[in-house]
């Protein structure tokens, strides 16, 4: 059994000089003995304000120093991480953090407003921790707290099975819920990505996408348990991206589709040097044959993982090897997971035959926070049901071809119509709304509202803009179209598979 600020720590005590992190935007460079004295110092914070094993912290963070500092100092105190995606909105903020039992919350300044509003609505909250900039009312400020504390080792109290970090993901009700991950199942994780992927001791990894993913979380700490360099940017911006990569020397990263399309753009050879850069890993959706083609003329390769939150991250993956004659494909079981392919009566499907993609691994959830019933419904025999349609070739070579549950995946984000539907049909004058995901040229996919209106006023900008404040930027509705009626079964459900086919030909930019 092991706690995950353990690998922090053997690092320290076997390269103590070896550069940590690399900051991007604060340009803050540390090693390992110094970025462990810095958990230290944070986790002596925490205890300061009565933090213990078991509670729940939110982190509301971007990535930076601070998001790792405070992820590692809460693992060794055996409180529980409950990253919050800053994207959202203060009533889903509100939420997850009431779901959770967030006690303490750590926030950087750009989110003060936010903050502001959610504390006006809440009382469970305890304490406020401000990073950066002049806490206002009663929040403290977490730089001056940390900068008081001593540096000497806090001892780790918690590893195996108790619960490290919850990650919020929604299902198609559209009610988020907390995946469970313990000390274990997260070094599982790490350890399935790392025997998967050629990862190198001193390599130097670019952190882009944001920390509150297990698709950024799972691999950050792959690079502290191989002992790599972490270069952590803050927001991705493809037209300095390059030249980060290059003055960094970075060597490997992750990027979601809609990021390689749009570094594509940006590329100019004549003033970028790419000698470092090894491969990039992309998930989230299908990188076309011709995008990794392009890849390759820079000398870049492409390796495709496919991954969920309750999985801790890693699923299956695609080697770059097989990246253009398996194009499409999500690949095979990464190396501590096991996929299958199950039928509707639970018979495992065959070559070519369609069925629900199965994973099972020690890297697997431990459940839902405080769902017992959804987490029962999710596990089939120890096996987690992912609500994806995969079909395998000959050689076991996994391919999604539709999602059970019509989940729509925009920029690399997760978006469930259920939870768009619910907010347009608040909206006077909708009397139904069905949401599917259509072709964008940028985002992969984006929502489209199919909208029944008993108001011949409402239009597609009035929705829209309804919509703003209400849901978080990623998740808005991108167009809409109105009809007379919508699809539904027998039992009253939409059929979403109709509305895409009805839909077939929409596409934006």
């Amino acid at each position: 059994m092991i706690n995950i600020s353990d690998l922090l720590y053997r690092q320290r005590r076997n390269v103590p000089g070896r550069e940590a992190i690399v900051d991007v935007a604060s340009g803050r460079r540390l090693t390992y003995r110094e970025l462990d004295d810095l958990i230290n110092q944070a986790a002596r914070a925490f205890q300061s304000l009565g933090v213990m094993k078991g509670d729940r912290v939110g982190i509301l963070l971007r990535n930076g120093v601070e998001f790792v500092q405070t992820f590692m100092a809460l693992a060794r105190l055996g409180a529980i991480s409950v990253p919050l995606n800053w994207r959202l909105v203060a009533d889903e903020l509100e939420f997850q953090a009431q779901d959770s039992g967030v006690e303490v919350l750590i926030y950087d300044s750009v989110f003060a407003d936010a903050v502001t509003l959610l504390r006006s609505r809440t009382s469970e909250i305890n304490h406020w921790l401000q990073v950066g900039g002049e806490p206002a009312g009663e929040a403290i400020c977490f730089d001056d707290l940390v900068e008081s504390m001593p540096t000497e080792k806090v001892e780790c109290n918690a590893s195996g099975e108790d619960i490290l970090y919850l990650l919020y993901t929604s299902g198609t009700t559209g009610r988020p819920k907390g995946s469970m991950h313990t000390h274990d199942s997260a070094f599982w994780a790490i350890l399935s990505l790392a025997g998967s992927a050629d990862y190198r001791q001193e390599d130097r990894y670019y952190v882009v996408l944001p920390l509150f993913h297990a698709g950024a979380l799972i691999p950050s700490l792959v690079g502290i348990y191989r002992s790599m360099t972490l270069v952590i940017e803050r927001d991705f911006n493809p037209q300095t991206c390059w030249k980060t990569l290059q003055d960094e020397q970075v060597n490997i990263t992750l990027l979601v589709p809609a990021m390689l399309l749009a570094l594509r753009e940006e590329y100019d050879p004549d003033e970028i040097d790419l000698t470092s850069l090894r491969w990039i890993m992309s998930g989230a959706a299908p990188v076309p044959a011709e995008l990794i083609h392009a890849y390759q003329k820079m000398g870049i390769s492409i390796v495709q993982v496919y991954g969920l939150t309750e999985a801790g991250g890693p699923a299956c993956g695609l080697p770059a090897e097989k990246a253009i004659s398996k194009a499409g494909s999500t690949g095979q079981a990464m190396y501590h997971a096991d996929a299958r392919l199950i039928d509707a009566q639970g018979n495992e499907c065959p070559a070519g035959v369609p069925g629900e993609i199965e994973i099972r691994g020690p890297h697997v959830m431990k459940g839902y926070w405080n769902l017992p019933k959804a987490t029962e419904e999710v596990f089939n025999g120890g096996w987690l049901r992912t609500g994806d349609i995969g079909v395998t070739d000959e050689e076991g070579f996994i391919t999604i071809v539709d999602r059970l549950k019509d989940m729509i995946v925009s920029g690399g984000e997760n978006i469930y119509p259920a939870e768009l539907e619910n907010v347009l049909v608040a909206i006077p004058g909708v009397l139904e709304a069905g949401v599917i995901g259509v072709p964008s040229e940028k985002w992969g996919e984006s929502p489209l509202a199919v909208i029944v209106s008993s108001d011949s006023a409402l239009t597609e900008q009035t929705i829209i803009e309804y919509c703003r404040g209400k849901l978080a930027g990623y998740k808005r509705i991108a167009a809409v179209r109105f009809v007379d009626a919508l699809p539904r079964n027998a039992s009253g459900k939409i059929l979403k598979n109709v509305l895409r086919e009805q839909f077939q030909d929409v596409s934006l930019s």
